[in-house]
């Protein structure tokens, strides 16, 4: 996922990486050492909660700086054994901004001295005066305080609210709450009271046991007992009722839960059936003077039932909450295709704006079989320019790996609008030259996909298709998952919030995968089998990026030379060229030839390199001044050909003619890159030229075979992805998926222009499109030997 990285964050990895590998000179803080005696300039107090205790009891320390010495860690030190003044790290904390540091459960031991020290920051020599632990047999206190529990009745298992009351004298002090374990008493959280003298501490009640409570000032509460018991309704006579808002609503929704009981302000808990006859309390209220208590904002997973329990012992009835799956929908197309989505966001807002994830439920419906219903973990808005129309494309994440429509099992897909293509197969047929040159040598992968329709929240949102993402992978792009890089060019890498840098040409490179930054402990990872934690695709690191901006700056000063005008189809002397200063010695000239045939046959809008054109590298860390170059720049994956094969701009004009090459210079008018990018001088050596020729000629026949036919108009791939739409064998059901989605998207000045006036006449105009693309590639690159451009 893209998150925004700002400039402060590459200040803190520098931070950190200066704090774990120190600077020229620099020596370890005291502060962090064992076995010191104490030493510092002593500025601090220190102090202990409960001030009276017995050895062994677990206590709370407290060393107490002026405000000066900053949000600091504090590090507290206890002897090692008495009278030693050898000094151990017993724990740190991080001081406030009142400059306190406190550090719970410490256990007494009897006549051993200890001490607080400031251990980062300007102030790291000052310390607290020495203390020394004085157990008592029996240490005193007032008792004039009480202990309460909100709810009264306790599920075993339960978080209960546990209040200490005590006068008013006793008003902002810090008191500590301790469970009785045996002789010993063990603190198991603190608060500091309010000016009523009142604290509180939400605690988990796994077993029977016994609590108090004790301020800083040595009053205490009295001894109460928390006993939990097995819930069951038939246990409680029933006096009131329950009742949901709204009373029908999709799995995973957040909805209100009513509680009403007859009258009288009362402490409500709220249970959910968690096994059959295992009850837990999951929200707990106060009622209003008529009886009555709201839960809001309680999320529906699954069918499940609730009961609600008063603190007098009194119940509603038991209720059973049956959710919706998100495929209970009502209206939309008469007919739908084979397969079908159906997606419903726990808050019920549909996502329209790029950066807002939405968690929620799907189902997937394929012929008819509908699965169980699934968390998703995002789907969210994604794209450039088309996530600014009308029909939004969306990223797409499963709580878990699943496999939808027989595709490899993967957590990350991407569902793709297709809105600026009227024929909505233009992607699905450059993915069959996917096929074509899906070899190990060359292209290596590219993504799998299947037509499928959209509801959301039970509105119809038309035809998509769902993808594989581009990603570091075994499934996908199968590169090192530390060190392996996936590189995009896109112009809105700062906008977008993902690291990227403008290279020498001119280009902008993006980090597509890893895209976030992680930072990792040069220690821990040092070795390349290291545990999870250090191999993490989504881990971007400072090393990372400055190797493949090293890597690409060399690159393209090989490629476009020193002064940006290399002309390579003026060398005449390729076998004595070295190999520092050759092209091909950087980037795979096989996956080169496939990648430039792809683009050029479908002239895809993008493919003058202004963005959604990827390349790849194995292992960032290869050596660059050895040759050969064991890993190299790959080209790949193929993406985005909404707008290719003669997609009509938004005045009808033809962009572009089924003739004519498109990224040898040419492009975009509109594109910054199209006289710039890498195939632009690649296309000049007579090298690449040769092996394309030899390309087209291993290709030609299937080529012929997937966009010609027999020698008519209307060669099968487009029929073929036709049918796919529909997701069964009918080329019928295919043609009403898309009048489903002509009917939900209807023309808008935002989207591409017709070149026919109906849905069949879109289709013939397409397949002639790539037979006229076929029959002129075919003649030029037939040539021999190939001319240059």
């Amino acid at each position: 996922m893209r998150r925004t990285i700002h400039v402060v964050v590459l200040a803190m990895i520098a931070t950190l990486l200066t704090a774990l590998i120190g600077t020229p000179g620099s020596a370890q803080s005291p502060g962090l050492a064992n076995g010191i005696p104490y030493a510092g300039t002593e500025t601090g107090n220190f102090s202990t909660v409960p001030t009276g205790y017995t050895d062994g009891q677990t206590i709370q320390l407290s060393g107490n700086f002026d405000a000066n010495i900053g949000i600091n860690d504090v590090t507290f030190y206890e002897e090692s054994s008495v009278g030693s003044n050898d000094y151990e790290v017993a724990g740190t904390d991080e001081a406030n901004t009142y400059g306190n540091a406190y550090l719970n459960n410490f256990v007494v031991h009897d006549g051993r001295k200890i001490f607080a020290k400031v251990s980062e920051g300007p102030h790291v020599d000052e310390v607290t005066e020495v203390y020394t632990q004085a157990a008592q047999a029996e240490p005193s206190c007032i008792d004039d305080g009480n202990l309460s529990t909100t709810p009264t009745i306790i599920a075993e298992g339960q978080t209960v609210k546990i209040s200490a009351n005590f006068p008013n004298a006793q008003a902002l002090k810090q008191v500590t709450f301790f469970k009785k374990d045996g002789t010993n008493s063990v603190s198991i959280g603190t608060d500091e009271s309010n000016s009523s003298g009142n604290a509180y501490l939400n605690y988990q009640v796994d077993a029977t046991q016994e609590v108090y409570a004790r301020s800083s000032d040595n009053h205490c509460t009295e001894t109460a007992t928390l006993t939990p018991v097995a819930i069951n309704p038939e246990s409680f006579p029933q006096t009131g009722a329950l009742a949901t808002s709204p009373t029908s609503f999709y799995d995973g929704r957040s909805i209100t839960v009513n509680a009403n009981f007859p009258s009288g302000t009362v402490g409500i808990t709220l249970f959910k059936e968690t096994d059959p006859g295992v009850w837990t309390a999951v929200a707990q209220k106060t009622s209003n003077s008529s009886g009555d208590a709201s839960f809001s904002s309680y999320q529906v997973n699954g069918t499940q039932k609730l009961f609600a329990l008063t603190s007098t012992g009194n119940r509603t009835e038991v209720d059973t909450l049956t959710p919706k799956a998100p495929n209970d929908v009502t209206g939309g197309p008469s007919t739908l295709g084979n397969r079908v989505i159906y997606v419903t966001t726990n808050n019920g807002g549909t996502p329209t704006t790029k950066g807002v994830d939405y968690e929620g439920k799907t189902v997937l419906v394929e012929g008819g079989v509908e699965t169980e219903t699934l968390d998703l973990e995002t789907i969210a808005v994604r794209g450039n320019s088309t996530a600014d129309k009308p029909k939004k494309p969306y990223k797409f994440k499963f709580e878990d790996k699943y496999s939808p429509f027989g595709m490899p099992e993967d957590k990350t897909w991407v569902l793709l609008a297709n809105y600026l293509d009227w024929t909505l197969v233009r992607s699905m047929v450059a993915w069959d030259l996917g096929s074509i040159f899906d070899t190990p040598a060359a292209l290596k992968w590219y993504p799998r996909s299947q037509f499928t329709e959209l509801f959301i929240n039970g509105k119809y949102m038309g035809s998509y298709q769902l993808v594989e993402s581009i990603k570091i992978s075994d499934d996908r792009v199968d590169i090192k998952p530390k060190w392996g890089t996936i590189i995009e060019n896109d112009p809105h890498w700062a906008t977008d919030g993902v690291p990227g840098f403008k290279g020498v040409s001119g280009m902008n490179y993006a980090w597509k995968d890893p895209d976030e930054f992680k930072f990792f402990d040069p220690e821990e990872c040092a070795e390349e089998e290291a545990e999870p934690e250090c191999v993490d695709p989504e881990g971007l690191t400072i090393e990372k990026i400055d190797k493949m901006k090293d890597k690409i700056k060399a690159f393209e000063t090989v490629l476009y030379g020193a002064n940006g005008t290399k002309d390579w189809s003026k060398i005449t002397d390729f076998a004595n060229l070295p190999p520092a200063e050759d092209w091909t010695s950087y980037l795979d000239m096989d996956s080169a030839v496939d990648y430039y045939l792809t683009r050029e046959f479908t002239k895809d809008n993008d493919a003058d390199f202004f963005r959604s054109n990827f390349f790849h590298i194995n292992d960032v860390r290869a050596n660059w001044s050895v040759f050969p170059i064991v890993d190299k720049f790959f080209m790949g994956p193929i993406w985005d050909f909404d707008r290719s094969a003669g997609a009509n701009t938004k005045s009808g004009t033809s962009n572009p003619l089924p003739t004519g090459w498109w990224i040898r210079g040419n492009g975009s008018p509109t594109h910054d890159t199209n006289k710039i990018h890498w195939f632009t001088r690649i296309t000049k050596d007579p090298r690449f030229l040769n092996r394309l020729h030899d390309r087209w000629a291993e290709v030609r026949d299937e080529m012929a075979a997937t966009f010609v036919g027999d020698g008519v108009a209307r060669g099968p791939a487009v029929s073929r992805a036709v049918t796919k739409l529909g997701g069964t064998t009918s080329y019928d059901l295919g043609k009403q998926v898309a009048a489903n989605d002509w009917a939900r998207w209807p023309a808008d000045s935002s989207r591409m222009a017709h070149r026919a006036s109906t849905y069949s006449g879109e289709l013939t105009w397409l397949r002639n499109w790539y037979k006229d693309r076929f029959v002129w590639m075919d003649n030029e690159l037939k040539k021999t030997p190939p001319p240059i451009p």
